[in-house]
């Protein structure tokens, strides 16, 4: 996108006043050539005979097409945030496996150190998301955690909300009926420090 401003001694063309905001022709017409055409103007100057030739982007030609690259982008979006979920839920499943197999393990495995939980703390993707009133996020804990917390914030980076966590494997039901619709994000705090952030979006 350029900013540009006409100062030509052309006629046969109604050229707007002041600085403007649009596209270079050559850079569109690479892509959309249908959209480019192509016009001489004459000068003013009567003595002399002058002629430039331009290029004229349709920009009402434009509108649909950029409606539709919207759209495909805003589809490609949901689906990078559909695998985030998926992988998220396939991590929590691992860690779940992963305890299980530890508690199976009671008297220790060939191979394998015996520890109740993982050593780093992880927090998941709520789901449902996006979500209407209450939703689930679950969470980590290793097993030296002192204190842990997650805070759920606005856009504006303002606290909203705080739940205190339990050690373990767990998840937390979430209950936002007092919040607008929109997009939040929360965080896992461990012993004084930021693990993970995450966003949610709220629908009405």
């Amino acid at each position: 996108m350029y900013s540009y401003q006409f100062d030509l001694p052309y006629g046969g063309i109604n050229l707007p006043e002041g600085r403007q905001i649009g596209i270079m022709a050559q850079e569109l017409e690479q892509l959309l050539p249908n959209l480019v055409k192509g016009k001489i103007l004459l000068s003013y100057d009567t003595t002399v005979k002058e002629s430039l030739q331009i290029k004229a982007v349709n920009y009402t030609g434009l509108i649909p097409v950029t409606i539709q690259a919207i759209k495909e982008l805003n589809s490609k979006f949901t689906e990078v945030e559909r695998m985030e979920v998926e992988l998220s839920t396939l991590q929590q499943k691992y860690d779940e496996l992963y305890i299980m197999f530890n508690q199976l393990c009671t008297e220790g495995c060939a191979g394998v150190t015996k520890n109740s939980l993982p050593s780093e703390s992880r927090l998941y993707q709520n789901v449902p998301n996006p979500y209407l009133n209450t939703t689930k996020i679950s969470y980590v804990l290793s097993s030296n955690t002192k204190d842990s917390y997650l805070n759920i914030s606005n856009l504006e980076g303002n606290i909203i909300k705080r739940y205190s966590l339990l050690k373990g494997s767990t998840s937390i039901d979430i209950d936002t009926t007092e919040f607008g619709s929109g997009s939040y994000s929360y965080s896992l705090y461990v012993d004084g420090r930021l693990r993970d952030t995450k966003k949610m979006v709220k629908i009405r």
